[in-house]
């Protein structure tokens, strides 16, 4: 009698699945030994909390300095002097900050003149903002002194003025019903704080007023006044 052997498919699946079930347990212990060794790693920084003992934060290395530097300057134009601070604050020494910030001149990352011109031209034309103003925002911003005198200069005088009498021009239109007296003081002061000089100021108030403030001739104006 012949006799015919089938292979035995209980056999055959558990060889299919036992490489899977290997490499499922080989992943668990080694989540396993991710949590013991977070656990023993938080564990010991207690016990270093509990002694008194301050947590060693690891050093940057130069590359990591330029990398985290070259970020910043991808987001947002920054001064020489904004972005000397940022590499400082990273842990950079004086003479690895000073040839990044050399280079960084070099390929022309860094601007304070470009930075200077592109802020006098946003901080006039946008919020209306005059000389005055705008050099202590750049200054805020640690722009060169050579850098903003050298941006201030390159504003026509004309188009200042045409801003500071557009200044006043709107600011009187939200003006309600007031004396001429009360009127030009709070127009010349509102000018004043935005940072414009004093001769524009003049100029702007009397053709804002009508030209009918004191020593004015002249003009239209929209105020209502008792």
């Amino acid at each position: 009698m012949a006799v015919r052997f089938e292979p035995s498919t209980a056999s055959s699946e558990r060889a299919d699945k036992e490489p899977i079930a290997v490499v499922t347990d080989f992943r668990s212990r080694k989540k396993l030994g991710r949590a013991e060794l977070g656990s023993s790693s938080s564990k010991a920084a207690d016990l270093n909390s509990d002694l008194g003992e301050p947590e060693k934060s690891v050093a940057l290395t130069p590359s990591e300095i330029e990398d985290r530097a070259l970020s910043k300057l991808a987001r947002k134009a920054l001064s020489e002097r904004e972005i000397r601070g940022i590499m400082i604050s990273d842990g950079a020494d004086e003479s690895v900050a000073e040839d990044l910030l050399e280079e960084f001149r070099r390929k022309g990352y860094v601007d304070d003149l470009k930075l200077a011109e592109d802020l006098v031209e946003s901080l006039m034309r946008r919020k209306k903002q005059g000389p005055a103003v705008i050099r202590r925002e750049l200054s805020q911003r640690g722009i060169q002194e050579s850098a903003m005198r050298e941006a201030l200069d390159e504003v026509d005088e004309d188009d200042e003025l045409r801003l500071v009498i557009d200044a006043a021009e709107d600011r009187i239109r939200r003006m309600g019903t007031l004396t001429r007296t009360v009127a030009e003081r709070r127009l010349t002061g509102y000018l004043q704080r935005r940072g414009y000089n004093a001769g524009h100021i003049r100029i702007a108030v009397d053709k804002a007023l009508g030209g009918e403030s004191s020593g004015g001739h002249g003009g239209g104006s929209s105020v209502k006044f008792r």
